[in-house]
């Protein structure tokens, strides 16, 4: 009736190749960035929680899309190939350990009383080289493997 199976859990080949999921990843990449460069902009403003709190959204809303699309899209398509499949697991579980890191800084600023501090600074700078790092990697390496 509706072509596919709901109660389905076997992660399967029900997703499909999607010619523009790459592209659509590299424009929130620049989304982040640009959020990410207003926070270490606005740091000592009124503003910085929104833009963190902005940035927070986004990165959820791209690592769901990237659990969801692309990873169960690369395990299924590399499941007979062994070290592909290991750096694409090794790839997920990075990113893992990065969301959170990232998040758990996040919200702990995200509270009114939080100051903006040296200890602020220097915890963003790391999380502004990891995400960098982890964005060109993305985009040189892993993006790669994405194929129809």
């Amino acid at each position: 009736m509706f072509g596919f199976n709901l109660f389905d859990r076997s992660g399967g080949s029900s997703f499909s190749y999607d010619k523009s999921l790459i592209s659509g990843y590299k424009k929130d990449h620049q989304k982040l960035v640009k959020l990410l460069t207003c926070v270490v902009n606005e740091e000592k403003s009124n503003n910085i929680r929104k833009f963190l709190s902005e940035f927070r959204t986004e990165l959820l809303g791209h690592l769901l899309s990237e659990d969801v699309r692309l990873y169960r899209h690369l395990r299924e398509y590399y499941k007979n190939d062994k070290s592909t499949l290991e750096l694409i697991l090794e790839y997920e579980k990075s990113i893992k350990e990065i969301q959170k890191e990232v998040l758990s800084f996040i919200d702990f600023y995200l509270s009114p009383k939080k100051i903006f501090d040296k200890t602020f600074d220097a915890k963003l700078a790391d999380i502004v080289s990891a995400l960098l790092t982890r964005i060109s990697t993305e985009e040189s390496s892993l993006y790669m493997l994405y194929k129809k």
